[in-house]
């Protein structure tokens, strides 16, 4: 009995078998075409997620931490009443003291505080990172560390915790687009201020008036705007005033007893060459570059050019815009001994005119050995140009260190107290001073895109949002930054000139972001 239960146990077991595994006769569908993965290979591929760590700044409300704010920042009401809506935000129970307090183990510090090392570039840059259990926004301009905590608390909180990764490391820049205070952009500003300057003096196509070296200036102003701005009105005013400056003085300028007029003409010429590959500008300058150098070069004084053809002075006023010709022209004809007249002269300049502990430039020194020492902000404009066209040659670091000394001497001693730039330029009988200005925003500015200096951008912009305020009705902004624009029928008095009206313009094109 017991065998037989067995033998039909295993008949049934074989007749599931046979069921299970397909085991049908020949007239069964084959089923294996549309058969499921088997489920250890689901497992096995299924994508693995590991959660990054995070430093818990906050859990369910509550925190070890306390924010440290940098003793330089404290002073700042506006700033630390921020600080504390950002602690606010984080939990009620986070406190914000200054880096004089000892320093614990949890802390969330703003500024460059006493804990590290300072940030690098560290005004216009902030870093959010994490080291242990800190978190750092290093950086000293408050409004780029307020962003910063603002995206903080946008990014970051989960219910009633704040979890930053360990990893993070991100940067914030200053916005330099927009200019806060004139609720407007730099380049709308721009655009407005040089529109109602054509308006006025831009009448068939150049700006009359004036003699030699402001018309050669006045072109460079139109060529900083189209650089600005690329457009075709820009660039057509631009060539419409060097076209009739041409027919004005001619292509030989050799008549011009200035030495220096001749070489601000040669780098409007030149720029506009490399602007508009005009072969014929080109010509126009490289010609007369080499007159000069061929009548106004000796070796008296220890080498340099004079600045007019009695050859009594040689001033910084020739030779800085000398070399800046010089390297342009060795830029756009590849020849060398361009940039070795330039390297002369700008050594001249360091062995004879400048102050290499305070970065003042000196304007003259005579054939009897007598200085002027007077610091003028076109001179120190040029020789920050040659500096850095020299740099983006030769790479030598000595022209970028004395480009650096320059550019701050003008940014802290040719300005008031408001950092507006203000040299006495602002003249009511000489009709050159005025337009000084429009020339060291122009190098200054070359200089700090070249070294992506934003700290020069900001003095640049915080200039031009000053000066755009100071416009008059016409929205014509004279050549005193100080002052309130004067009527109209004032302004063609005196040395305030149209040239000395265009260094407003002039600031405007050099104020923009680059990136």
């Amino acid at each position: 009995m017991k065998r037989i239960l067995f033998l039909l146990t295993l008949l049934v077991l074989f007749a599931v078998c046979l069921t299970a595994c397909g085991g049908e006769t020949e007239t069964q569908p084959d089923t294996t075409e549309v058969q499921t993965t088997p489920l250890e290979t689901t497992l096995t591929t299924a994508p693995v997620t590991t959660e990054e760590p995070k430093l818990a700044l906050v859990e369910d409300g509550k925190t070890p931490y306390r924010i440290i704010v940098s003793d330089s920042l404290s002073g700042d009401a506006e700033f630390m009443a921020t600080v504390e809506r950002f602690a606010k935000a984080l939990s009620d129970e986070i406190s914000v003291m200054t880096d004089k307090e000892p320093q614990s183990e949890y802390e969330i510090l703003i500024g460059d505080t006493n804990r590290g090392e300072p940030s690098e570039n560290g005004f216009y840059y902030t870093k959010l990172t994490v080291s242990g259990k800190t978190l750092s926004l290093s950086g000293h301009n408050p409004e780029v560390l307020s962003d910063a905590m603002a995206y903080m608390i946008e990014t970051y909180p989960q219910g009633t915790s704040v979890l930053i990764p360990l990893s993070v490391d991100e940067t914030f820049r200053l916005d330099r687009y927009y200019s806060e205070e004139n609720q407007k952009s730099y380049a709308d500003i721009a655009k407005e201020v040089y529109d109602s300057f054509n308006a006025k003096y831009f009448v068939n196509g150049w700006v009359a008036g004036h003699a030699y070296w402001d018309k050669a200036e006045m072109i460079e102003t139109y060529i900083d705007m189209y650089e600005a701005t690329g457009t075709k009105e820009a660039k057509d005013n631009m060539l419409s005033y060097a076209k009739m400056f041409v027919k004005l003085y001619g292509k030989n300028w050799s008549s011009n007893e200035f030495n220096d007029d001749i070489m601000w003409a040669c780098i409007a010429y030149t720029r506009i060459a490399k602007l508009c590959d005009n072969t014929q500008y080109l010509e126009y300058a490289k010609t007369n570059f080499d007159i000069v150098w061929e009548r106004a070069y000796d070796d008296v004084l220890g080498g340099g050019l004079y600045w007019r053809i009695e050859n009594t002075t040689k001033n910084s006023c020739v030779n800085c815009p000398g070399a800046i010709a010089a390297c342009l022209l060795g830029e756009m004809t590849g020849d060398k001994s361009y940039y070795d007249k330039a390297a002369l002269l700008m050594k001249w300049e360091f062995d004879h005119m400048f102050e290499e502990d305070t970065g003042r430039v000196y304007d003259a020194l005579n054939v009897e050995g007598k200085f002027n020492k007077w610091a003028s902000t076109y001179n120190q404009g040029t020789f920050i140009g040659a500096c850095t066209l020299l740099h983006e040659y030769t790479g030598e670091k000595k022209y970028l260190d004395y480009a650096a000394k320059a550019a701050e001497y003008a940014m802290t001693r040719l300005v008031n107290q408001e950092g507006i730039i203000d040299n006495g330029e602002a003249s009511t009988s000489n009709q050159d001073l005025p337009g000084f200005k429009g020339i060291l925003v122009r190098w200054l500015y070359r200089y700090a895109r070249y070294t992506e200096d934003l700290e020069i951008l900001a003095f640049l912009q915080k200039n031009a949002t000053h000066v755009y305020r100071m416009r008059n009705d016409a929205g014509i902004i004279w050549t005193d930054w100080t002052k309130e624009s004067l009527a109209q029928r004032y302004f063609d008095q005196g040395g305030y000139s149209t040239f000395g009206m265009s260094t407003a313009v002039a600031l405007m094109a050099n104020c923009q972001p680059w990136w």
